[in-house]
């Protein structure tokens, strides 16, 4: 991964690698390591514009690298999970345009966050929600249309949720919700809720335990 200002090890992309598998990680509006003007372009944004920016990601795979939608998919954790959730259910006509939406063939969501209601009451950094979506008194109607779980009708592809039990950033009662709404669909999904574990990985053991998870995932989505 090549962020603007510096490069680091990212074991994810290699055991993909050795899989077979490409693994782009586009900069889209609102990382980290952007530089400020394109970086705070998220700010009040909130699962908008930087999520086109995904879609525009998949379609730079489909015709660069001659993929098939059902072939390509989204994997994030935390604000990454949430992006994951948002991808696949942003409603057509998103902003007034006609390309908001995109066949993800599966997604993958770690520590992610479909309720942005519940994870501003829930979260222990509700001052990040604030700055992403604007104060919560005077923009409810945007937190509700920008959470996935008032979508979930359309999410069409596999998915995978895995989330810590006692994730304090991202309480697990924001992904419940959807959760339920699975359980109760006939739509294709699994879960690794686990127990002991925050926001983040407690030891190498759950580390383990989630890589060939999302391995084995991953793999059996793409032999379909």
């Amino acid at each position: 991964y090549q962020g603007s200002f510096r490069y680091y090890y990212d074991y994810q992309s290699q055991l993909f690698a050795e899989m077979g598998i490409l693994h782009l990680s586009p900069e889209v509006r609102g990382s980290f390591d952007s530089p400020a003007k394109w970086r705070d372009l998220i700010i009040g944004d909130l699962g908008g514009d930087e999520i086109l920016d995904l879609h525009y990601a998949a379609r730079f795979l489909e015709k660069e690298f001659h993929l098939p939608s059902h072939k390509i998919g989204l994997i994030g954790g935390s604000h990454g999970g949430y992006s994951v959730l948002r991808a696949m259910t942003m409603p057509e006509g998103f902003k007034g345009r006609q390309d908001s939406s995109y066949p993800y063939g599966f997604g993958i969501c770690m520590a992610g966050f479909a309720d942005l209601i519940d994870m501003y009451h829930t979260s222990n950094i509700p001052d990040w929600v604030v700055r992403m979506l604007g104060e919560f008194s005077t923009n409810k109607e945007k937190y509700h249309d920008r959470s996935p779980i008032n979508h979930f009708d359309n999410l069409k592809a596999p998915l995978l949720i895995i989330h810590g039990e006692n994730d304090a950033r991202v309480s697990s009662s924001s992904m419940q919700g959807l959760i339920d709404k699975l359980k109760s669909s006939d739509k294709e999904y699994e879960l690794l809720i686990q127990s002991g574990v925050g926001h983040g990985q407690a030891n190498l053991q759950d580390l383990a335990k989630e890589q060939e998870r999302i391995l084995s995932f991953v793999e059996k989505q793409l032999l379909k």
